[in-house]
């Protein structure tokens, strides 16, 4: 994994910590890396945050 996945994947750790687990995270990062290789390192981790947030949405419903 390279620097800016890295760090990407850490900005998700920071920003979900306490609301999913983290090795949920890193999974939901790599799915994402995997479904979308054309996309850049930002739009990747934007798409992420969409995933993860819309899942903390559906446990709440």
């Amino acid at each position: 994994m390279d620097a800016a996945h890295e760090k990407n994947l850490n900005s998700l750790h920071d920003q979900f910590e306490g609301k999913h687990e983290a090795e949920h995270i890193a999974d939901t990062y790599e799915k994402t890396v995997k479904m979308f290789p054309e996309f850049s390192h930002d739009e990747l981790l934007e798409q992420a945050e969409k995933r993860l947030k819309t899942e903390l949405i559906k446990t709440v419903d």
